[in-house]
């Protein structure tokens, strides 16, 4: 068994990641749900601050009192959150002995959308799904779109990047 590939991994998570962000940039652009003061890595790295504090859950995270570097804290938080991700859906395919394949890859980025609602909404104070925030549902539309495109940027990665071009179990671990 060879080795497992951190860079491969790294690459795919961030592309994955960029994908994302791309898709959440066209959607606000088109008219989409206009969360970002709610959602924004700016948010992300203050709540990541403050848990470094020792504070997980918050009021409203907007009320909470801002530290410095938010923006480049939050954003080195989420595409690193990518990376992880990404390992875990390789490492998935690995432990299961399915094949990569783009609907998998989809299937698992739309179960990551889980995070935000169960865990970063509630700790930044906005509720289960975000449901104490207006309009009600476009906190969960936003992470619903962001992390199916998440799964979507994986499975087009992961055959990108797959340097044999083989559809071997979980080949993106392999050196």
């Amino acid at each position: 068994m060879r080795i497992p590939t951190f860079r491969r991994i790294a690459v795919v998570g961030a592309a994955a990641t960029v994908t994302m962000d791309v898709a959440w940039t066209a959607w606000r652009l088109l008219g989409g749900a206009r969360v970002s003061d709610k959602v924004g890595p700016e948010v992300l790295g203050r709540w990541t601050g403050h848990l470094r504090q020792g504070q997980l859950r918050h009021d409203d995270i907007r009320e909470t009192p801002p530290l410095g570097n938010e923006a480049a804290v939050g954003m080195a938080v989420h595409y690193a959150t990518g990376v992880a991700l990404a390992g875990a859906y390789f490492a998935m395919l690995r432990m299961l002995k399915i094949k990569p394949s783009t609907p998998v890859a989809l299937a698992y980025g739309t179960a990551t959308g889980a995070l935000p609602w169960l865990v970063l909404y509630p700790a930044y104070g906005y509720g289960w799904f975000g449901l104490r925030e207006e309009p009600k549902g476009a906190l969960i539309a936003t992470s619903a779109i962001g992390h199916v495109v998440f799964g979507l940027g994986i499975g087009v990665w992961a055959k990108v990047f797959d340097p044999s071009g083989s559809r071997r179990v979980c080949t993106c671990l392999e050196a």
